[in-house]
């Protein structure tokens, strides 16, 4: 048990590059990699987000307090559209205040929307913003969300179920950004994700996955498959050279 830890029991595992925590509460884990950010941020640190609840919860702890001030936060995925549209993961957070709490920081915030037309327009505009990012920062961290389906942040795979749902110039190992199209419940969208050559470039990978759906996904990351990561993207953890953190209400026991 970690010496650190002041906020209650839990389970830690490290399996090469990742550590996981096993904590019943995700308000406990949110609190705990809040604790551990303030060892890690500056103002040399860009910060890429998911739009989770989890995510967002932890960013408004983050941007109402002085102890951390990044140099900037990156959005990972939107779905395409005018800017600030109703669908739009940029409106969710500035309905939930987090755009108001950086500007008033001081933080920039880069958005993914623009008045680009197409897909293909919104692609190519923010893969070149990104590789600017890239280029210029030394401390990375990305945070995302594990889906019950296997996806990771927006990062879907490329399974049966899935098969067709990139467009077909995006590649998820050869470019920074890639569109897809997504199936939801009011029809189908198009959307821009960071891919997997994007997590490759990030010092820190932050991972949460709650819910009993999420069992069968982070046993397969205890497992040691060698199934693809194209279709199974948290096994893409286990490739990175950066340090993964992977947060859960499932046991990470090797025994169990």
């Amino acid at each position: 048990m970690s010496e650190e830890n002041t906020l209650g029991a839990f389970e830690h595992l490290t399996k090469g590059n990742i550590e996981l925590y096993h904590m019943d509460d995700p308000a406990q884990a949110i609190k705990y990699v809040y604790y551990l950010l303030t060892k890690m941020i500056d103002r040399q640190t860009v910060m890429f987000i998911n739009h989770g609840d989890y995510i967002l919860n932890l960013f408004e702890l983050i941007a109402q307090y002085e102890t951390m001030d990044p140099y900037s936060v990156v959005m990972s995925e939107e779905i395409l559209g005018e800017p600030f549209h109703l669908e739009s993961i940029e409106l969710m957070y500035q309905e939930r205040g987090l755009l108001d709490l950086l500007s008033k920081r001081g933080v920039p915030f880069f958005r993914i929307l623009s008045r680009a037309p197409s897909l293909e327009g919104t692609v190519r505009i923010y893969s070149n913003r990104i590789e600017e990012i890239l280029a210029k920062s030394q401390n990375m961290h990305a945070f995302v969300e594990l889906q019950s389906d296997g996806s990771l942040g927006g990062i879907r795979p490329r399974d049966d179920i899935h098969k067709g749902l990139y467009e077909d110039r995006g590649d998820l190992f050869k470019n920074y950004i890639v569109g897809f199209r997504h199936e939801g419940q009011r029809g189908e969208t198009r959307r821009v994700t960071l891919s997997m050559l994007t997590l490759r470039r990030m010092n820190h990978v932050w991972v949460f996955a709650f819910g009993k759906d999420k069992k069968k996904m982070v046993k397969l990351l205890l497992s040691g498959s060698r199934k693809s990561p194209a279709d199974n993207p948290i096994l893409y953890l286990n490739s990175l050279n950066s340090k993964v953190y992977l947060f859960t209400d499932q046991s990470v026991s090797k025994s169990r």
